[in-house]
């Protein structure tokens, strides 16, 4: 049976052994709490949201995020990988594990355990040293280098994507509704939240701060960069 055709084979379970996509959102999922729990106690401690909020970012985010900044990143450089798993927003984390989850199940399905991980991790790699790149060398951003910093898992949730686009742009979920929608629509409806989550002058856009993240070319403000 080939890809175009294949439904959902293997289930996914809370239960099942080794199973890295759940251990990959778990480990998310952790940090957050864990990361939540921290800047409540700041809170408790700073009545002004502002400075409790500033001294989160300083004193704990920051240890984590990945700064654009070469000479701070050979001081953390553990950065590198710890960026990828750190959320501090809800909705932040909400949206990038929901995605992770869908592409995740599909590449699961597809290719078995083993490969997620590792695509999530390059992915992340790629994200953060074009962030970096991007930072130390395009003209417009070289004078935010110093405070700029990134975290979130879009850089791995996206490697996940593509490789699933790429593998079996046919592979089709929901088949029971006409013959089920191909993977490649879910990743450009994907794409196209992304983009324009991340271009809401809200969100993101403002001249002084675009970057770069694997595989796309969204943009959003600093410090910390959500991904």
């Amino acid at each position: 049976m080939g890809y175009t055709e294949r439904e959902y084979q293997q289930r996914l379970s809370l239960a099942q052994e080794r199973n890295n996509l759940i251990m990959l959102i778990a480990v998310n999922v952790v940090l957050f709490v864990i990361l939540i729990f921290i800047r409540a106690v700041y809170a408790l401690q700073n009545p002004d949201s502002a400075i409790a909020s500033a001294k989160f970012d300083a004193n704990v985010v920051s240890w984590f995020s990945l700064p654009a900044d070469l000479g701070q990143w050979l001081q953390k450089p553990w950065t590198i990988i710890t960026y990828m798993f750190v959320h501090v927003d809800v909705w932040h984390i909400l949206g990038n594990m929901l995605w992770l989850w869908v592409f995740g199940f599909i590449l699961h399905d597809l290719t078995g355990n083993r490969k997620i991980i590792p695509i999530y991790l390059y992915g992340g790699l790629l994200g953060g040293i074009a962030y970096m790149a991007a930072y130390n060398l395009l003209p417009g951003l070289i004078s935010n280098v110093t405070s700029a910093q990134m975290i979130g898992a879009s850089g791995g949730v996206m490697a996940v994507a593509v490789a699933v686009t790429t593998l079996a742009p046919g592979y089709r979920l929901f088949p029971l509704l006409n013959g089920g929608i191909p993977v490649w629509v879910i990743t450009g409806i994907y794409l196209i939240i992304d983009l324009a989550f991340f271009t809401h002058p809200k969100f993101g856009w403002p001249p002084r701060a675009p970057v770069w993240r694997a595989g796309r070319f969204p943009v959003c403000n600093c410090p910390p960069t959500w991904i």
